[in-house]
Protein backbone atom coordinates (compact mmCIF):
# COMPACT_ATOMS: atom_id res chain seq x y z
CA UNK A 1 0.00 0.00 0.00
CA UNK A 2 1.51 3.55 -0.83
CA UNK A 3 0.17 7.41 -0.32
CA UNK A 4 -0.09 8.49 -4.07
CA UNK A 5 -0.33 12.17 -2.76
CA UNK A 6 -3.02 14.21 -0.64
CA UNK A 7 -5.72 11.94 0.16
CA UNK A 8 -5.33 9.33 -2.52
CA UNK A 9 -3.51 5.94 -1.70
CA UNK A 10 -2.58 2.96 -3.89
CA UNK A 11 -3.10 -0.52 -3.03
CA UNK A 12 -1.80 -3.54 -4.83
CA UNK A 13 -3.39 -6.70 -4.82
CA UNK A 14 -1.16 -9.77 -5.81
CA UNK A 15 -2.35 -13.44 -6.54
CA UNK A 16 -6.35 -12.38 -6.89
CA UNK A 17 -7.66 -15.50 -8.92
CA UNK A 18 -11.28 -13.93 -7.84
CA UNK A 19 -11.83 -10.63 -9.53
CA UNK A 20 -15.19 -10.62 -6.73
CA UNK A 21 -12.04 -10.86 -3.87
CA UNK A 22 -10.92 -7.82 -5.10
CA UNK A 23 -14.29 -6.16 -4.84
CA UNK A 24 -14.91 -7.74 -1.70
CA UNK A 25 -11.48 -6.05 -0.20
CA UNK A 26 -12.58 -2.89 -1.37
CA UNK A 27 -16.19 -2.79 0.30
CA UNK A 28 -13.89 -3.70 3.38
CA UNK A 29 -11.96 -0.61 2.83
CA UNK A 30 -15.02 1.49 2.30
CA UNK A 31 -16.61 -0.09 5.86
CA UNK A 32 -13.44 0.56 8.33
CA UNK A 33 -12.27 3.78 7.06
CA UNK A 34 -16.18 5.03 7.39
CA UNK A 35 -16.24 4.26 10.74
CA UNK A 36 -16.27 7.19 12.81
CA UNK A 37 -13.61 8.73 14.53
CA UNK A 38 -12.77 11.32 16.95
CA UNK A 39 -10.33 14.84 15.54
CA UNK A 40 -9.69 17.39 17.82
CA UNK A 41 -12.91 16.50 19.67
CA UNK A 42 -15.25 16.29 16.87
CA UNK A 43 -16.81 13.11 16.16
CA UNK A 44 -15.81 13.08 12.02
CA UNK A 45 -16.72 10.66 9.69
CA UNK A 46 -14.59 10.26 5.94
CA UNK A 47 -16.05 9.38 2.78
CA UNK A 48 -14.11 6.79 0.65
CA UNK A 49 -13.98 5.88 -2.94
CA UNK A 50 -12.59 3.12 -4.49
CA UNK A 51 -11.81 2.35 -8.13
CA UNK A 52 -10.20 -1.18 -9.66
CA UNK A 53 -8.58 -1.97 -12.58
CA UNK A 54 -6.93 -5.52 -13.36
CA UNK A 55 -3.71 -6.71 -15.00
CA UNK A 56 -5.57 -8.97 -17.42
CA UNK A 57 -6.59 -6.15 -19.09
CA UNK A 58 -2.51 -6.32 -20.95
CA UNK A 59 -1.13 -3.63 -19.40
CA UNK A 60 2.33 -2.54 -20.22
CA UNK A 61 3.40 -0.34 -17.41
CA UNK A 62 2.63 0.60 -14.19
CA UNK A 63 1.79 4.34 -15.13
CA UNK A 64 -0.97 2.42 -17.19
CA UNK A 65 -2.46 0.55 -14.27
CA UNK A 66 -2.37 3.68 -11.81
CA UNK A 67 -4.28 5.77 -14.66
CA UNK A 68 -6.90 2.94 -15.10
CA UNK A 69 -7.43 2.52 -11.33
CA UNK A 70 -7.51 6.56 -11.45
CA UNK A 71 -10.58 6.70 -14.08
CA UNK A 72 -12.56 4.18 -11.94
CA UNK A 73 -12.04 6.04 -8.43
CA UNK A 74 -13.19 9.73 -9.73
CA UNK A 75 -16.48 7.50 -11.46
CA UNK A 76 -16.92 6.02 -7.88
CA UNK A 77 -16.60 9.98 -6.57
CA UNK A 78 -18.81 11.45 -9.27
CA UNK A 79 -21.53 8.62 -8.28
CA UNK A 80 -21.79 9.75 -4.96
CA UNK A 81 -18.48 8.51 -2.88
CA UNK A 82 -18.90 5.35 -0.67
CA UNK A 83 -18.74 3.46 -4.10
CA UNK A 84 -16.99 1.17 -5.50
CA UNK A 85 -16.31 0.92 -9.43
CA UNK A 86 -14.50 -1.54 -11.47
CA UNK A 87 -12.87 0.08 -14.53
CA UNK A 88 -13.82 -0.77 -18.18
CA UNK A 89 -12.55 0.64 -21.37
CA UNK A 90 -16.31 2.86 -21.99
CA UNK A 91 -13.80 5.24 -19.30
CA UNK A 92 -11.32 5.99 -22.02
CA UNK A 93 -13.95 7.17 -24.49
CA UNK A 94 -15.67 9.53 -21.51
CA UNK A 95 -12.44 11.21 -20.91
CA UNK A 96 -11.56 11.67 -24.88
CA UNK A 97 -15.44 13.07 -25.01
CA UNK A 98 -14.62 15.33 -21.98
CA UNK A 99 -11.42 16.70 -23.64
CA UNK A 100 -12.84 17.35 -26.44
CA UNK A 101 -15.82 19.05 -24.82
CA UNK A 102 -13.16 20.77 -23.02
CA UNK A 103 -11.35 22.21 -25.81
CA UNK A 104 -14.83 23.44 -27.23
CA UNK A 105 -15.93 25.34 -24.38
CA UNK A 106 -12.45 27.07 -24.34
CA UNK A 107 -13.06 28.11 -28.33
CA UNK A 108 -17.22 28.90 -27.31
CA UNK A 109 -15.58 31.20 -24.22
CA UNK A 110 -12.84 33.02 -26.75
CA UNK A 111 -14.78 33.57 -29.46
CA UNK A 112 -18.12 34.49 -28.16
CA UNK A 113 -20.12 31.38 -28.53
CA UNK A 114 -22.22 31.59 -25.53
CA UNK A 115 -25.12 33.27 -24.79
CA UNK A 116 -26.71 34.71 -21.92
CA UNK A 117 -30.98 34.54 -20.92
CA UNK A 118 -32.35 36.84 -18.80
CA UNK A 119 -34.74 35.62 -16.14
CA UNK A 120 -37.35 37.89 -15.02
CA UNK A 121 -37.66 38.76 -11.06
CA UNK A 122 -40.70 40.34 -9.49
CA UNK A 123 -41.42 41.28 -6.57
CA UNK A 124 -44.31 40.00 -4.44
CA UNK A 125 -45.43 43.35 -2.96
CA UNK A 126 -45.96 45.51 -4.76
CA UNK A 127 -45.89 43.01 -7.71
CA UNK A 128 -43.63 44.82 -9.93
CA UNK A 129 -40.74 43.80 -11.99
CA UNK A 130 -37.89 44.62 -10.02
CA UNK A 131 -34.85 42.39 -12.25
CA UNK A 132 -33.50 39.64 -13.75
CA UNK A 133 -30.74 36.83 -13.31
CA UNK A 134 -28.51 36.03 -16.12
CA UNK A 135 -28.52 32.69 -17.15
CA UNK A 136 -25.44 31.26 -19.39
CA UNK A 137 -26.32 28.69 -21.81
CA UNK A 138 -24.75 27.38 -24.99
CA UNK A 139 -25.63 25.43 -28.01
CA UNK A 140 -22.57 23.40 -29.38
CA UNK A 141 -22.29 23.81 -33.53
CA UNK A 142 -22.66 19.64 -33.55
CA UNK A 143 -24.04 18.62 -30.09
CA UNK A 144 -26.63 21.06 -29.51
CA UNK A 145 -27.64 22.51 -26.31
CA UNK A 146 -25.21 22.10 -23.27
CA UNK A 147 -26.64 21.57 -19.80
CA UNK A 148 -25.59 24.30 -17.44
CA UNK A 149 -24.81 21.40 -15.36
CA UNK A 150 -21.99 19.95 -17.75
CA UNK A 151 -20.54 23.43 -18.77
CA UNK A 152 -20.00 25.40 -15.83
CA UNK A 153 -19.03 22.13 -13.86
CA UNK A 154 -16.46 21.54 -16.83
CA UNK A 155 -15.31 24.80 -16.90
CA UNK A 156 -14.69 24.54 -13.06
CA UNK A 157 -12.46 22.11 -14.02
CA UNK A 158 -10.31 22.80 -16.44
CA UNK A 159 -9.75 26.16 -15.11
CA UNK A 160 -11.96 28.14 -17.34
CA UNK A 161 -14.62 29.55 -15.06
CA UNK A 162 -12.69 32.53 -14.45
CA UNK A 163 -13.06 33.72 -18.07
CA UNK A 164 -16.75 32.48 -18.13
CA UNK A 165 -17.46 34.55 -14.99
CA UNK A 166 -16.10 37.60 -15.75
CA UNK A 167 -17.91 37.34 -19.29
CA UNK A 168 -21.21 37.13 -17.74
CA UNK A 169 -20.77 39.68 -15.28
CA UNK A 170 -19.64 42.32 -18.06
CA UNK A 171 -22.72 41.39 -20.61
CA UNK A 172 -25.30 40.93 -18.32
CA UNK A 173 -24.60 44.43 -16.79
CA UNK A 174 -24.19 46.19 -20.64
CA UNK A 175 -27.45 44.43 -20.86
CA UNK A 176 -28.71 46.18 -18.04
CA UNK A 177 -27.39 49.43 -18.59
CA UNK A 178 -29.04 48.90 -22.33
CA UNK A 179 -32.99 48.44 -20.76
CA UNK A 180 -31.84 51.47 -18.16
CA UNK A 181 -30.80 54.18 -20.96
CA UNK A 182 -33.23 57.07 -21.03
CA UNK A 183 -36.13 54.87 -19.03
CA UNK A 184 -36.72 56.71 -15.67
CA UNK A 185 -39.45 54.19 -15.08
CA UNK A 186 -36.32 51.04 -14.96
CA UNK A 187 -33.87 52.51 -12.76
CA UNK A 188 -34.74 50.05 -10.00
CA UNK A 189 -33.95 47.03 -12.08
CA UNK A 190 -31.11 44.53 -10.80
CA UNK A 191 -29.36 41.86 -12.18
CA UNK A 192 -27.96 38.49 -10.73
CA UNK A 193 -25.44 36.44 -11.44
CA UNK A 194 -23.99 33.22 -10.16
CA UNK A 195 -20.76 33.16 -9.50
CA UNK A 196 -18.40 29.97 -8.32
CA UNK A 197 -16.76 29.26 -5.03
CA UNK A 198 -13.23 29.92 -6.74
CA UNK A 199 -13.98 32.88 -7.81
CA UNK A 200 -14.12 34.19 -4.23
CA UNK A 201 -10.66 33.33 -3.84
CA UNK A 202 -9.22 34.93 -6.78
CA UNK A 203 -7.66 38.61 -6.38
CA UNK A 204 -9.06 39.44 -9.92
CA UNK A 205 -12.79 39.68 -9.03
CA UNK A 206 -13.25 42.48 -7.46
CA UNK A 207 -10.61 44.73 -9.50
CA UNK A 208 -12.71 43.33 -12.68
CA UNK A 209 -16.18 43.71 -11.35
CA UNK A 210 -15.36 47.51 -10.18
CA UNK A 211 -14.44 48.14 -13.77
CA UNK A 212 -17.04 46.82 -15.03
CA UNK A 213 -19.70 48.94 -12.79
CA UNK A 214 -17.57 51.81 -13.31
CA UNK A 215 -18.14 51.10 -17.10
CA UNK A 216 -21.78 50.89 -17.35
CA UNK A 217 -22.22 53.37 -14.75
CA UNK A 218 -24.41 50.85 -12.66
CA UNK A 219 -25.80 52.39 -9.42
CA UNK A 220 -24.88 50.76 -6.02
CA UNK A 221 -27.06 47.88 -5.69
CA UNK A 222 -28.00 46.73 -9.03
CA UNK A 223 -25.34 43.90 -8.89
CA UNK A 224 -26.31 40.99 -7.05
CA UNK A 225 -23.86 38.24 -6.64
CA UNK A 226 -25.63 34.56 -6.36
CA UNK A 227 -23.09 31.89 -4.09
CA UNK A 228 -24.19 29.04 -2.33
CA UNK A 229 -23.82 28.29 1.04
CA UNK A 230 -21.46 24.96 0.19
CA UNK A 231 -18.97 27.41 -1.89
CA UNK A 232 -18.30 29.55 1.81
CA UNK A 233 -17.27 26.85 3.81
CA UNK A 234 -13.89 26.72 2.74
CA UNK A 235 -11.27 29.80 2.93
CA UNK A 236 -13.93 32.21 4.76
CA UNK A 237 -11.31 34.34 5.34
CA UNK A 238 -10.13 34.90 1.55
CA UNK A 239 -13.90 35.14 0.74
CA UNK A 240 -14.75 37.76 3.58
CA UNK A 241 -12.12 40.08 2.43
CA UNK A 242 -13.27 40.22 -1.19
CA UNK A 243 -16.88 40.19 -0.43
CA UNK A 244 -15.90 43.37 1.91
CA UNK A 245 -14.23 45.52 -1.05
CA UNK A 246 -17.08 44.43 -3.79
CA UNK A 247 -19.64 45.57 -1.19
CA UNK A 248 -17.94 48.35 -0.89
CA UNK A 249 -18.19 48.86 -4.50
CA UNK A 250 -22.37 48.53 -3.82
CA UNK A 251 -22.29 45.43 -4.77
CA UNK A 252 -25.07 43.15 -2.83
CA UNK A 253 -24.61 39.35 -2.45
CA UNK A 254 -27.26 36.65 -2.05
CA UNK A 255 -27.33 33.44 -0.63
CA UNK A 256 -28.37 30.36 -3.39
CA UNK A 257 -30.34 27.35 -2.79
CA UNK A 258 -30.68 28.23 1.33
CA UNK A 259 -30.71 25.54 3.25
CA UNK A 260 -29.22 22.65 0.76
CA UNK A 261 -25.65 23.17 2.36
CA UNK A 262 -24.50 22.80 6.33
CA UNK A 263 -24.37 26.54 7.75
CA UNK A 264 -25.57 27.46 10.64
CA UNK A 265 -27.45 30.58 11.49
CA UNK A 266 -24.73 32.09 13.39
CA UNK A 267 -22.08 30.67 10.36
CA UNK A 268 -24.34 33.09 7.86
CA UNK A 269 -24.63 35.47 10.57
CA UNK A 270 -20.79 36.47 9.67
CA UNK A 271 -21.43 37.14 5.69
CA UNK A 272 -22.44 40.34 4.64
CA UNK A 273 -25.25 39.00 2.89
CA UNK A 274 -28.36 41.23 1.74
CA UNK A 275 -31.09 38.02 0.91
CA UNK A 276 -31.35 34.24 0.71
CA UNK A 277 -32.65 32.25 -2.35
CA UNK A 278 -34.75 28.98 -1.76
CA UNK A 279 -34.91 25.94 -3.93
CA UNK A 280 -36.03 26.32 -6.26
CA UNK A 281 -38.91 28.69 -6.34
CA UNK A 282 -38.58 31.93 -3.62
CA UNK A 283 -35.85 34.25 -3.43
CA UNK A 284 -37.33 36.21 -0.24
CA UNK A 285 -38.44 39.10 -1.59
CA UNK A 286 -38.79 37.82 -4.72
CA UNK A 287 -40.73 34.81 -6.71
CA UNK A 288 -39.72 33.54 -10.11
CA UNK A 289 -40.13 30.40 -12.57
CA UNK A 290 -37.49 27.75 -11.52
CA UNK A 291 -34.49 28.01 -14.25
CA UNK A 292 -33.03 25.05 -15.62
CA UNK A 293 -31.28 22.43 -13.97
CA UNK A 294 -27.34 23.51 -13.67
CA UNK A 295 -27.64 27.03 -13.69
CA UNK A 296 -27.22 27.23 -9.76
CA UNK A 297 -23.40 27.64 -9.01
CA UNK A 298 -21.30 24.53 -7.84
CA UNK A 299 -20.33 25.86 -9.17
Amino acid sequence: MARLGGDEFAVLVESVGDPDIALQLADRVIDELSRPTVLLGTEVIAGVSVGITFSDLGYRTAEEIARDADLAMYEAKSAGRGRVVRFDSAMHRKVAEKLALEADLRRAIGEGQLSVHFQPIYRLEPHRLSGFEALARWVHPQRGPISPGVFIALAEESGHIEALTDWIIDHAMDQLARWKQGRPDRQHLGMHVNICGRDLTRSSLAPHVEQVLQRHRATPGSLTLELTETMLMGRLDVALRTMARLKASGVRFSIDDFGTGYSSLSYLGQLPIDSLEDRPLVRVGHAREPAEPGDRARC
